[in-house]
């Protein structure tokens, strides 16, 4: 949906927030909980790109949203109160749409398991390159433990 830090989460969170206004039931799934343990993306040297996501373990909570299952267990990155992959259940009981947010999500490339297959509507956001920077910098310095902007 786009690049870190141009207001994926933001927008997905409002999306959700007016369909929810209207009566319907959402869940937004982040591709951020499918992000490999710390010390994982460490040893393999992938921080930011493509390897960081385990993209097949979100491409089969997908497959389980498709075939109907209403309760999935997954491993699921957490941020805090530590960094860590932890085991999670997302509820699907009534829910009427699933927004999944995440860069890799429109991907029909079979090297990012074709996730956009799932997709039946898909939005891409962009912003110039400053913007987001200066954006990404308000969000780091709002967490408890900031990067510096040379590691964004």
């Amino acid at each position: 949906m786009g690049l870190q830090g141009v207001g994926k989460t933001t927008l997905s969170t409002a999306t959700k927030t007016e369909l929810e206004k209207q009566g319907k039931r959402v869940v937004v799934i982040q591709e951020d909980w499918f992000i490999k343990d710390p010390e994982v993306r460490k040893f393999i040297d992938a921080e930011w790109d493509e390897n960081h996501i385990r993209i097949d373990a979100l491409r089969i909570v997908l497959e389980k949203i498709l075939f109907g299952e209403k309760e999935i267990s997954f491993s699921r990155y957490f941020r805090s109160p530590t960094r860590r992959v932890a085991e999670d259940v997302l509820d699907l009981k009534d829910v009427d749409i699933v927004i999944v947010e995440g860069l890799h999500v429109l991907s029909r490339e079979k090297r990012l398991s074709l996730l956009g297959d799932f997709v039946d509507f898909a939005l891409f956001l962009d912003a110039p390159r400053e913007q987001i920077k200066e954006w990404r910098l308000q969000q780091e310095n709002e967490k408890d433990q900031p990067r510096s902007l040379d590691t964004l």
